[in-house]
């Protein structure tokens, strides 16, 4: 797997060997400039039926940013990059307190095949997911 510092001379590459123009703009406005605008929101819901229990939420193909908040604003939940994490709130995981909103309003380049593991401590709760494809 290409470490984060390859990937972005990878892509400094790419936007070099693209538009050599762009070597005198800040990198966000030049990754901007060849990432196309999220054209298409897919809206879709995953009830956590029990307590800490490990839920899988695939990333859709060619999805550039998402949010993904829980119904209820009364409880926080977990999530994880990586599976057999936030079940047992074992390292690496996240929390996001109740009321809150974990998302990502950068284009993004997830791999195919990504998913988020989520889990709440509290049963039969329902997250609301938004990707922009």
């Amino acid at each position: 797997m290409e470490s984060f510092k390859e990937q972005a001379k990878s892509l400094i590459e790419k936007l070099l060997s693209d538009d050599p123009s762009l070597i005198n703009q800040p990198v966000k406005e030049a990754i901007e400039r060849i990432t196309p605008t999220p054209s298409q929101a897919v809206s879709y819901t995953k009830t956590m039926a029990e307590a800490d229990k490990e839920y899988e939420i695939p990333f859709p193909i060619g999805c550039k940013k998402f949010s993904i908040r829980l119904r209820s604003t009364s409880y926080s939940w977990r999530f994880s990059y990586s599976p057999g994490k936030v079940a047992a709130s074992e390292e690496p995981y996240s929390t996001v307190p109740a009321a809150g909103e974990y998302y990502e309003d950068y284009p993004l380049m997830i791999a195919h095949g990504q998913s988020l593991y989520v889990a709440c401590s509290t049963a039969a709760q329902t997250l609301e997911c938004i990707f922009w494809v």
